[in-house]
């Protein structure tokens, strides 16, 4: 069992059991590839599958964690370690915000503005281990993305525009070896797409439509 997290803040000092997020998770609007959201997950922030920001907080504004006040904001674990620690001003999440596991190490960190993810978001395993990166303009995933296993190993790469997966997306098994390699347009998968199974026997599929902000070069 996960140890229970405690608040604190610079202007006032509120019960755990009050200091979490009040959000609900949906996780049927994913912009990660349909990865349900962790509703398990240790942070106040959901996270997906890859360890990104889920959707429902994706876009903003994200406000601060309940019952807390402007100023600087710690969470911290039942042992006192720093589980989280920002800052936070008008009721919304603003400048960095920090996470950690109960280990100490950290799990992800990210810029906010006005509430809202700004720039580029990094998230780790509890090993320390690099798991995600991504870009984000306004709250919404802009740029490149990319995730790892971890064991080290390049998990998906891709972009994103305006929070849509768009352009040549691939990924690949804890392996190392190819998983899939396509192109998507808005979030839909278009054009040709190579797959491979775990033994690395390949299969194509055509899926037709155009692409709208770059594509794959697939050779057979």
């Amino acid at each position: 069992m996960l140890p229970r997290p405690a608040v604190t803040s610079s202007l006032a000092s509120v019960p755990s059991s009050i200091a979490l997020f009040t959000a609900l998770c949906v996780s049927a609007c994913n912009p990660y590839g349909g990865v349900p959201a962790s509703i398990h997950d240790p942070s106040t922030l959901s996270l997906d599958d890859y360890g990104a920001p889920s959707t429902f907080i994706s876009g903003g504004p994200i406000s601060c964690p309940s019952g807390t006040n402007d100023g600087e904001i710690q969470l911290a674990w039942s042992s006192g370690a720093v589980k989280e620690k920002g800052t936070c001003r008008g009721g919304v999440l603003i400048g960095t915000w920090r996470a950690y596991f109960a280990n100490g190490e950290e799990r992800w960190k990210g810029d906010l503005v006005g509430g809202r993810f700004e720039g580029t978001f990094k998230g780790w395993y509890p090993n320390g281990q690099k798991r995600v990166e991504i870009t984000f303009q306004n709250g919404l995933p802009h740029g490149e993305f990319d995730a790892w296993w971890e064991n080290g190993e390049k998990r998906e790469e891709g972009d994103y525009v305006a929070g849509k997966r768009n352009g040549c997306w691939q990924s690949y098994y804890a392996s190392g070896e190819k998983a899939t390699k396509g192109t998507y347009a808005d979030g839909e998968k278009v054009l040709t797409w190579l797959s491979w199974d775990e033994g690395g026997t390949k299969r194509k599929e055509k899926l037709g439509g155009e692409a709208k902000h770059g594509k794959c070069l697939i050779t057979f």
